[in-house]
């Protein structure tokens, strides 16, 4: 599908606009990680490494364990929440428990109808410009994975970086986002990666040198030695077209064999 990726503004609308702590925490775990709906509400409190600041998922897209690094900035409030979570619900696994069956985890489908009225709210709820199919709208919970990818390269994160922290199996999929990146985004990636102080500068004598071959490789009975060296000509018709260039054909031929 094509990405739909949020900006930093829409991003604070939409959470701003969540309907409880609860659709906030979702949209911030998918912003943080750039996990999939269903890896979100499957995450269990054991997955998670306060310490190592990590989260080893064991089922991923095609049964993958993947291993995500978490930002600070999200420790902080994660932090928080598994607090709620073991206050109210001592007994679950789950980061994000059924609040009607703690015993369970939420269920893709709720993350949606949380994700939808965060998005009315924040005047989001545009139509998807590249589908034909009605009622399906441009930005989804699969944009916050977009958003986290475009964010990435934005900040200038190598390309195959991103293709790790992504999950993705083909370069292709990743270099795709580049597409979206602001102009001004992609002159800095460019700029970092590209040694500005590098002397790229021919000198005189590299020109002089660059002169020579380009002089041998126009000359005319170089490329006749070089296309009967190559089968492309046989030797009658290299004696006649050097006979025309006024070449003596013997010594022509000691210098292509003997040097």
């Amino acid at each position: 599908s094509t990405p739909t990726p949020l900006t930093k503004s829409q991003l604070k609308r939409l959470i701003e606009n969540s309907p409880n702590t609860l659709g906030r925490m979702l949209i911030a775990t998918a912003l943080a990680t750039g996990m999939r709906r269903a890896e979100v509400v499957s995450l269990e409190l054991k997955h998670i490494n306060l310490q190592d600041k990590t989260v080893l998922h064991p089922k991923t897209k095609g049964g993958k364990r993947r291993l995500y690094t978490l930002p600070e900035n999200y420790i902080k409030v994660l932090k928080k929440w598994i607090n709620i979570i073991k206050e109210y619900y001592p007994n679950t696994e789950w980061l994000f428990p059924n609040g009607w069956k703690p015993e369970d985890n939420i269920k893709p489908h709720r993350f949606n109808t949380l994700f939808s009225e965060a998005r009315k709210k924040a005047k989001l709820d545009l139509p998807n410009p590249y589908t034909k199919a009605k009622g399906r709208y441009k930005y989804n919970i699969h944009s916050l994975r977009d958003t986290f990818c475009c964010l990435l390269l934005q900040n200038g994160t190598d390309i195959y970086n991103v293709k790790e922290l992504m999950g993705h199996s083909k370069m292709d999929t990743t270099l795709r986002y580049y597409a979206y990146l602001p102009n001004k985004n992609r002159t800095e990636i460019i700029n970092k990666t590209f040694n500005p102080d590098t002397d790229l500068k021919p000198n005189k004598t590299d020109l002089k040198v660059e002169k020579e071959n380009n002089e041998e490789t126009l000359n005319p009975i170089k490329q006749l030695q070089i296309r009967l060296i190559n089968d492309e000509i046989g030797e009658e018709e290299y004696k006649r077209k050097l006979k025309l260039i006024g070449g003596m054909f013997e010594e022509n031929k000691k210098s292509i064999y003997f040097g």
